[in-house]
């Protein structure tokens, strides 16, 4: 049950999500303005003591009735941020010539949290001044000083940020008259005063620990998530319980408090996000032509999507089942709170207790799509084939959507190619559909394709040059964030970077992942069987008539069109002859990508190896990515969406889910490291009552036992969904995931809206 806390924060929450957010500081403030003298100190220093200022200044408050405290500063991925700047004109200008700035923070690593739990900031930073001694006047360790005087600037920031929490508290025991609540207020301000500085000794002091953190980071750019929560936390709550300290009751209370906390910066008026575009503070991702992270957003989406993903359950370091009663606490919070943040991943495999996918199943069963399920017997040996020791593969937590890393090791970053745009290429000789240009390398004339291996060869062409062209860049570009955003405190929580004096953007992780995320694969493979069909078998279209349908966008030539859509066979059927494609399109991008899967970065101080790792994925971007496409060969228009990650195009799965995942588990997904999710959408009749749970319960399971790695599941029906386009005001808090994280559905684009409808609609029988 919800206790009455819970409830009051919960409606105060949904009563302020109307009001828009307010950016902190109002006004652009600059280091340099009053510190003249800090231009001789090098920017990882200026950028330490601005984050420091950051947190000293920023408003805070503790709301009436929670027990875990301190509100994050206002931003996100998708209404942008503001902070502090640290650097000169001459700096900013050289940084935006390749598309840098100092919002160019890409967060998405997972910190180690355990690390501050066990040893509290002035625990490491014992260990930072031990290094510094042993480093010693050689002018040679210069850098690695800095990056760790930097370190030590930060934790001496959030340690006094955690104290202004605690004043805070004493400030309003002394003018609270309520004697429980005067407790709770004696009790908050000891915690603060203790942790992060120091060590946590209680699942009280461990959870708020972690949320100053987490706080601290969030507040400062680095979206980051929480990872293996019930992982980190557990040893404090099973200690608590074992003395009783502790209930499961309070124990539950605290979990909640801290989902409610996740969700303070959400709105949910449409009229309040009226302000988001692309402004100075957006984030920016840099590099020049194409560049390091140059990717393309879609912010009225993104608006509430905050980064703050949970992973539960899984596989311990040592391979036993990790799965515990803080566990089961989280489900119960995703359950009773049914917010769209966090959004929660759970990890399963053979061992797994059944109550685990049970209880996920019955959080889905709400609505929504909320938790994620990951295969941890496929996942896990999707690591290991690329060499990553078991006691790291078994340990994998997420980013800000279901990309995968490993927690608290890796520096993460992904670039995605439009396998689209390749056959577009291939079929015109390397123009450009929509603008007209040349940008693909020449692959012949079309028209004068012999047979489908012609096309298929003219597509592979294409595809080697864009992988060469981007892994080129990705490595001409590497560290250069170093020279305008570094990241010292986020950098310190992964392992290696206080070991090595360097920072995540300088190459200090254990780990550095690229992902190379596949868009459009199952578009194509159905273009390619249509030609394979419809050109070179049926003979009802020659190339040159296709190519010209394809330049006309089908003009005129709507059946034509709509036998293209309907006649042809189609991918997510369990049909080989519309699943062959698929196959081929990934065993040839996989294999492509294994030279470069190990790619050490010339010129470094330290012999740095990038990983460029294959996935298939789009992310929320399944609208932006297909406007860059013109008319393609199975029907779809030109610049109309695409399908969701690796999800048949929408409506092509015509013959029910497990269908669906009999084509989708045809593929050997440990050759994808860096995963490729089926997204799949469920009629919320289907799955209600304890019948339709024990129905979702079996699907899941056996996508799982099918060699499964991703599965998303959204429950919703049509009929729900056009009522809302008609009447949002009455479905406000109606959720879907749009490819990594949950969303309102009436605060989406109607182009995001119509394409979720589109998706096949699904039964359970």
């Amino acid at each position: 049950m919800i206790s009455d806390r819970i409830e009051k924060l919960q409606n105060e929450i949904m009563r302020h999500a109307d009001y828009e957010g307010e950016f902190w500081p109002k006004k652009n403030m600059n280091l340099l303005d009053d510190n003249p003298e800090l231009l001789k100190e090098p920017i990882i220093i200026r950028k330490a003591l601005a984050f420091s200022k950051f947190l000293s200044e920023m408003p805070i408050e503790i709301s009436c009735g929670e027990l875990i405290v301190g509100k994050i500063a206002y931003g996100s991925v998708g209404v942008g941020v503001k902070f502090i700047d640290y650097t000169t004109e001459e700096e900013k200008k050289k940084a935006a010539e390749i598309g840098l700035g100092i919002t160019s923070v890409f967060g998405h690593s997972c910190p180690g949290y355990g690390g501050v739990l066990k040893d509290g900031l002035s625990g490491l930073q014992e260990y930072i001044r031990g290094r510094i001694e042993r480093l010693g006047d050689d002018s040679s360790n210069k850098k690695k000083l800095n990056f760790l005087r930097a370190v030590t600037i930060c934790y001496d920031g959030v340690i006094s940020f955690g104290g202004r929490y605690s004043s805070l508290a004493q400030e309003l025991l002394r003018k609270e008259a309520d004697p429980t609540r005067s407790s709770e207020l004696k009790q908050i301000s000891r915690i603060c005063q203790k942790v992060p500085k120091g060590p946590a000794t209680s699942f009280h002091e461990a959870v708020q620990s972690t949320w100053i953190i987490f706080l601290a980071l969030q507040s400062t750019m680095n979206y980051v998530p929480l990872g293996r929560l019930d992982q980190y936390l557990y040893p404090f709550l099973k200690n608590d319980l074992k003395s009783g300290k502790i209930s499961l009751e309070q124990a539950q209370e605290l979990v909640d408090c801290l989902w409610i906390k996740l969700n303070e910066r959400t709105s949910m008026d449409k009229e309040s996000l009226a302000h988001l575009k692309p402004d100075p503070y957006f984030l920016k991702f840099g590099g020049k032509s194409g560049g390091q992270f140059n990717i393309d957003l879609d912010p009225e989406v993104l608006a509430n999507h905050f980064q703050e993903n949970i992973v539960l359950g899984g596989s311990t370091p040592g391979g036993e089942d990790g799965t515990n009663e803080l566990t089961k606490l989280c489900l119960n919070a995703v359950k009773k709170i049914n917010l769209i943040n966090p959004p929660v991943y759970v990890r399963i495999h053979r061992a797994s207790p059944a109550w685990l996918l049970e209880k996920s199943c019955e959080c889905l069963q709400e609505g929504g799509a909320i938790p994620f399920i990951y295969n941890d017997d496929v996942i896990i040996r999707g690591f290991e084939k690329i060499g990553i020791p078991s006691v790291e593969a078994n340990d994998y937590a997420n980013d800000g959507c279901w990309d995968l890393m490993i927690s608290g090791k890796t520096e993460y970053r992904y670039s995605n190619i439009n396998f689209l745009k390749c056959l577009e290429y291939a079929l015109s000789n390397g123009r450009n559909r929509i603008t007209g240009g040349k940008e693909g390398v020449e692959t012949g004339d079309t028209t004068k394709f012999k047979c489908y291996q012609d096309v298929l060869n003219a597509f592979k062409s294409q595809l080697d040059s864009t992988i060469e062209n981007l892994t080129r860049e990705i490595l001409k570009y590497y560290g250069k964030t170093s020279e305008i955003a570094p990241v010292p405190f986020l950098s310190s929580l992964l392992d290696d970077c206080l070991e090595k004096g360097m920072d995540l953007t300088e190459g200090g992780t254990r780990y550095t992942f690229h992902a190379v995320l596949a868009t459009g694969v199952s578009d194509t493979a159905d273009s390619l069987t249509a030609i394979k069909k419809v050109v070179f078998e049926q003979r009802i279209l020659t190339m040159e008539k296709l190519v010209k349908l394809l330049d006309s966008n089908f003009q005129g030539a709507e059946d034509v069109r709509q036998l293209l859509v309907n006649k042809v066979p189609k991918y997510g059927n369990d049909d080989d002859y519309g699943d062959n494609a698929v196959k081929e399109l990934v065993s040839y991008f996989t294999a492509k990508l294994k030279p470069f899967s190990k790619v050490t970065v010339k010129k470094h101080p330290y012999p740095k190896e990038i990983r460029f790792l294959p996935g298939i994925g789009t992310f929320e971007r399944y609208i932006l990515l297909g406007k860059k496409v013109g008319a393609t060969p199975n029907g779809r228009l030109a610049k109309g969406w695409i399908s969701v990650n690796f999800t048949p195009v929408p409506g092509a799965d015509m013959k029910g889910p497990t269908s669906t995942v009999k084509s989708f588990t045809k593929i050997d997904f440990t050759d994808l490291p860096m995963g490729a999710p089926l997204d799949l959408r469920l009629n919320k009749k289907a799955v209600e009552g304890e019948e339709g749970l024990k129905r979702l319960v079996a699907f899941a399971r056996s996508f799982l036992e099918l060699g499964g790695n991703m599965l998303s599941i959204n429950v919703n029906d049509t009929e729900t969904l056009r009522k809302a386009q008609k009447e949002p005001e009455k479905y406000k808090e109606l959720s879907v995931r749009v490819g990594g994280f949950q969303v309102y559905f009436v605060l989406m684009t109607p182009e995001h809206q119509e394409h979720h409808i589109n998706r096949t609609e699904h039964g359970l029988a």
